[in-house]
Parts: structure tokens; C-alpha cells; sequence
């Protein structure tokens, strides 16, 4: 007859436990401040529109006015919002919808 051994860890030191704690908190600490600063360059591109995004649909435009697409084209028709057709659909660029948004404030 044969006898399996069962070998025993030993059990982890509260030093040893308190270190890898404290060797995760760094990397969690080190992760958030990571996406923190990337939560922040999001947040100032999309705010100076610099996404290399010269003109928007109407829906986009309607959306980003929190208006609904009719008033978008009845802004349009009226002349008050430019526009350029790109195969006869209307875009606005980001300069005039910009432009629109300060002159309206």
C-alpha cells in the first residue's frame, strides 16, 4: 500500500499579505490616474472639437443641439444656419454651427 504525502503550505505572513496589498493598490492607484488623464484629454477634445471633424449631418447637428431634425431644417431653409451640399446633402460645418451657437447664446 502506497501513502500520498499531502504537502502543506504554509500560510502567508501578514507582512507578506499587507505587501501584496499594497503592491496592488500602486497598480489600481496607477491604472485610475491613467484613465483619469485620458478621461480628461476626451473631455477637452471634444469640447474644442479638435476630432478633425469638419462638418456634421443634420441628425448630428439636431443631437448636439438637443433639437429635433425638423428644426435643424427649418434653420437651414431660413437661411440662419449654413450649409454645403456634399452630393446634394446638406452638412454644417463646425465652424458655422459654432459660429450659429454664439450668436444665439
Amino acid at each position: 500500500m502506497t501513502t500520498k504525502l499531502k504537502l502543506i503550505q504554509p500560510q502567508p505572513t501578514l507582512e507578506t499579505l499587507l505587501a501584496e496589498v499594497a503592491t496592488d493598490r500602486l497598480a489600481v492607484t496607477s491604472a485610475l490616474a491613467k484613465l483619469d488623464a485620458s478621461m480628461a484629454a476626451l473631455a477637452q477634445h471634444t469640447s474644442t472639437n479638435q476630432s478633425g471633424r469638419g462638418f456634421y449631418s443634420v441628425l448630428e447637428v439636431a443631437e448636439y443641439l438637443h433639437v429635433s431634425r425638423a428644426t435643424v431644417q427649418r434653420l437651414i431653409a431660413e437661411e440662419r444656419l449654413p450649409v454645403t451640399r456634399v452630393r446634394q446633402t446638406p452638412r454644417v460645418s463646425a465652424a458655422d454651427l459654432h459660429d450659429y451657437i454664439a450668436a444665439n447664446r
